[in-house]
């Protein structure tokens, strides 16, 4: 919403008016003067300029071959890489297999052998502490199935029979400013809503929001499966308890931790490196359509209003983060959800300064992600006016009321940080 403008002033560089709001940078829309006043003054840092040589590099390739060819497809492609993904993280599963194979075969076989059955032990030990590792959801968040939450499901089951897949069987509601899903096991799909976002969209950003987390279903994204995502984070796992700086206090537990499991540390580091770098392109790609998903569901306007809200999302979580810390915001629902859209009503110039700042740091939410002023570009090529999947104020009010109880249990955790994952 435009707020009330104070005054009107000429460029120094140009010559041509620039609007002056209360509390915004002053800058040119005609030369870009002041537009980004840190980059003049501390410069574009490390961090920028190697996502402009790499993700951006290759986020503009796939961004230029999806709006020169339109063809955006359903499923991401199988290439090179995609299938040594595929493979390094059936191996992963195998490893797993392998260990406790051996130590049933030596436990077995080699009974009578005080070192067979010293070996054997030592395999089935390491076998149940690096199978196969699925992330346990929090306890202490609420957890939400068809039951407890009917009208949101319902919106659910629409929005994936539209992207042509099956809906979750769950939903987890956490405060952050994020929403993601993911397959614990073949037939259970999760998908985690982070309420800050939840409360700053409108209805319709909402089914854009809905349509992008299962549109990862839809599109085969690997990163968001049963095989390769589960393989990430057993490969994180299996680094987190084999790192050799676990084992301290005593010659006897440095021995172990620094001689024994330093080389699978290695290992499973490397590992999980590499099959990160292999799927990073191909999620690259995923999230581009996933972004094509949400806008046939839900309109190019929801889903370009959908990518803009993330661009802001570092000043909305700043601003809860600091009220929170304060103690100026309950932890009551309205004013959360008032203070929250308060952080992200900003005048149209200073939403089109922040958008050209983010081109020049190359701004998105974190690796596996295109840039943002990317996806704001190729929701703005695509021309969905109607949207198949629409919600009213009043089902959107009826879905608030659904979530209440479990807003309040997310509230008697206490205040919380809202930093985003």
């Amino acid at each position: 919403m435009e707020t009330k403008r104070v005054e009107s002033e000429p460029c120094p560089q140009c010559g041509a008016g620039m609007p002056v709001h209360q509390d915004h940078v002053v800058w040119c829309r005609a030369c870009d003067w002041n537009v980004a006043p840190e980059l003049f003054v501390f410069g574009l840092d490390r961090t920028a300029q190697r996502r402009a040589e790499v993700a951006g590099q290759r986020a503009e390739e796939i961004y230029r071959e999806l709006v020169r060819t339109g063809d955006f497809g359903r499923r991401s492609r199988w290439t090179a890489a995609r299938i040594a993904a595929y493979a390094l993280s059936c191996g992963v599963v195998g490893a797993s297999v392998a260990l406790a194979g051996g130590a049933v075969a030596l436990l077995v076989t080699g009974w009578w052998n005080p070192l067979s059955l010293s070996l054997g032990l030592v395999l089935l030990f390491f076998s149940a502490v690096l199978r196969p590792w699925v992330p346990p959801l929090h306890p202490e968040l609420p957890t939400l199935d068809r039951s407890a939450a009917p009208r949101l499901f319902a919106l659910l089951d629409k929005v994936a029979r539209e992207v042509g897949t099956r809906g979750v069987d769950l939903v987890v509601l956490e405060p952050g400013f994020n929403a993601y899903v993911t397959s614990r096991r073949p037939r259970q799909r999760v998908l985690c809503v982070g309420l800050t976002l939840w409360e700053t969209l409108t209805p319709q950003q909402r089914v854009a929001l809905l349509g992008h987390e299962l549109g990862h279903f839809t599109n085969g994204d690997t990163r968001h499966g049963m095989v390769v995502g589960n393989a990430l984070g057993t490969l994180a796992w299996w680094r987190h308890w084999l790192d050799p700086g676990r084992w301290r206090g005593g010659r006897l537990r440095y021995w172990f931790g620094h001689g024994v499991l330093r080389w699978p540390w290695y290992a499973a580091d490397g590992l999980l490196r590499l099959i990160d770098r292999l799927s990073l392109r191909d999620a690259t790609r995923a999230e581009f359509l996933a972004d094509e998903l949400a806008a046939r569901t839900a309109s190019s306007e929801a889903a370009y209003g959908l990518a803009e809200r993330l661009l802001h999302a570092d000043r909305a979580v700043e601003a809860l983060d600091e009220l929170l810390v304060d103690g100026l915001l309950d932890w009551r629902r309205k004013p959360w959800r008032e203070a929250a859209r308060a952080a992200l009503d900003l005048p149209d110039h200073e939403r089109e300064r922040l958008l050209r700042v983010s081109q020049l740091k190359w701004h998105y939410e974190d690796d596996t992600h295109p840039p943002t002023h990317l996806r704001l570009a190729l929701a703005e090529q695509r021309a969905y006016d109607e949207a198949r999947v629409a919600c009213t104020r009043q089902q959107a009010e009826a879905i608030d009321r659904e979530l209440t109880h479990a807003i309040s249990a997310v509230a008697a955790r206490g205040p919380l940080h809202m930093r985003r994952r």
